[in-house]
């Protein structure tokens, strides 16, 4: 992924050596000659760092950095001055939160090493503020699943049915299916979805259908169309109703208990048209509860 670097300077000479050194360094560079060229790129470009000289007619670099910490919180911003001075310093700690100030005339490569160690940082917090999220997502989702698992009130099979409901505001699919394996062990049921024409139907765990293979084997399936998915060498498409993976994205997750297979979890029709890896994680992350919540199936549980 390329990082996008935006310098705000009215000394055109420097604006063409940095935009010329980070680019070797593999950084998107834009200029900007005024605070105001700035606001305008920043509104229209996505840009993760902004590095502006102090001294410019119209907005200061500390007004402009002042705004862009207002509008865009998220940005990286750096102060560049020839003047060290305290004044000047202090603004940009207090008003505009600068997360660096650098003094001209600047070593190149430190400047450099500089704007990386920054960027460097912001993807790490991105990343654990990204994984605090999804954990966020998979407690909530536990805790409405659990709910519903526990409830006196509901039949097994409504169970099932509110817990698609639950998942389907998670997963951005229309269609979503629950199977399990049946206690004899010779075939997967589905129990609940929400497309009726698919409720009954049951595939035996010696054919070659998706959810067959993804109970055997354990593992999830994933289709996005025949240009990029890489099948089993035994895989012969099957059923048609079910999965219509032929025309569109499809989605097969082992449901597990413990670290034996109980079911499998389908979705199609996902709203992008295409399964990205990151829904394929939330889906795994969410469907482990559920695999956690869900009793050893009986026959009379089955339709």
């Amino acid at each position: 992924m390329v990082n996008t670097i935006l310098f705000v300077d009215d000394e055109e000479i420097i604006l063409k050596a940095l935009t010329i050194i980070f680019s070797r360094e593999g950084f998107q560079a834009l200029a900007a000659s005024n605070g105001k060229e700035a606001l305008s790129i920043l509104s229209r470009e996505d840009v993760d760092i902004v590095v502006s000289d102090e001294r410019m007619p119209g907005l200061s670099g500390t007004e402009l950095l002042t705004m862009v910490k207002e509008q865009y919180p998220e940005k990286i911003r750096v102060l560049l001055t020839a003047y060290a001075e305290l004044n000047t310093m202090l603004s940009a700690i207090n008003k505009a939160e600068a997360h660096r100030m650098i003094v001209k005339p600047y070593n190149n490569d430190d400047f450099v090493q500089t704007i990386k160690t920054l960027m460097a940082k912001k993807q790490e917090n991105q990343k654990r503020e990204n994984s605090l999220k999804r954990s966020e997502r998979e407690a909530d989702f536990a805790f409405r699943a659990a709910k519903i698992m526990c409830s006196k009130q509901l039949s097994v099979q409504e169970k099932y049915s509110r817990l698609l409901n639950t998942l389907k505001e998670y997963i951005r699919a229309r269609t979503l299916s629950l199977m399990l394996v049946h206690p004899d062990g010779k075939e997967i049921v589905v129990q609940a979805a929400t497309n009726e024409k698919i409720i009954g139907l049951r595939n035996q765990l010696s054919d070659h259908s998706i959810s067959a293979w993804v109970a055997r084997e354990g593992q999830a399936y994933l289709f996005n169309g025949k240009e990029d998915q890489d099948k089993p060498s035994d895989f012969v498409p099957h059923d048609k109703t079910m999965t219509r993976y032929q025309s569109g994205a499809f989605l097969s997750v082992p449901v597990k208990n413990d670290e034996n297979t109980i079911g499998v979890f389908n979705i199609t029709d996902h709203q992008e048209g295409r399964i990205s890896c990151a829904t394929e994680k939330t889906v795994t992350h969410l469907i482990r509860w559920v695999g956690a919540m869900i009793q050893n199936p009986t026959p009379n549980g089955f339709v």
